[in-house]
């Protein structure tokens, strides 16, 4: 006398068929994740190239319009600051948001490009001055040599 147990341990009820989908379906998954991925890095690196050349030719038409290289240079140099400090700012917000839950995504978000924003701005600012004043130090140094 055998049990209803012991008749369903013989059964082999292994699929080829259904492993081999699984393993497709898994494959189509990964393949889109990458692609996925790869797609969002290059739309990344379109868009800060376009920033840098809209920055390098803004600064070139400056340079043109007031026919002085040290404006040229300013403008580049703030305008560069002023969007690192805003990509610094968002990412050092949202860093600190996750940290703390101290409030809502979007509101970290915005706090953290306005801060971004201002502190790229005063630090090109800043660096223009310093190199401004270091560049003279150094002719005056160097022509009395």
């Amino acid at each position: 006398m055998t049990t209803e147990t012991e008749e369903l341990e013989d059964v082999d009820d292994f699929a080829p068929g259904l492993f081999l989908f699984a393993v497709l379906g898994f494959a189509a998954i990964f393949m889109s994740t990458v692609a996925g991925v790869v797609l969002t890095i290059l739309g990344l690196l379109i868009l800060l190239a376009l920033i840098g050349a809209g920055i390098f030719s803004a600064s070139i038409l400056v340079r043109l319009n007031k026919k002085s290289f040290t404006q040229g240079f300013k403008t580049f140099l703030v305008s560069t600051t002023t969007i690192g400090g805003l990509f610094v700012g968002i990412a050092g917000a949202w860093i600190f948001n996750n940290s703390t839950h101290g409030s809502t995504l979007h509101t970290a978000l915005v706090a953290g490009s306005i801060i971004g924003l201002l502190a790229g701005l005063s630090f090109g600012l800043f660096t223009f001055y310093v190199l401004q004043k270091l560049t003279t130090y150094l002719k005056t140094k160097f022509n009395n040599d």
